[in-house]
């Protein structure tokens, strides 16, 4: 029973190893370029603000009177 002790450690490692391994060629192959394109006109229309609404509401004109 003893001997399956540093056997187990060693399996868990090689485990991980390739899990770490995995994580990295997909997070290179699948999503490291991928960039997303947002359109502010068509987001605030799409929620029903107009896009001078949309400012104020973010704080942009806060300080012009």
């Amino acid at each position: 029973m003893l001997n399956n002790k540093p056997k187990l450690g060693k399996e868990l490692a090689i485990v991980l190893l390739i899990k770490v391994l995995l994580l990295f060629l997909i997070w290179n192959f699948f999503v490291k370029n991928q960039e997303v394109h947002v359109d502010a006109e068509k987001i605030s229309q799409s929620f029903g603000f107009q896009l001078q609404n949309l400012d104020q509401l973010q704080g942009v004109h806060h300080d012009k009177r």
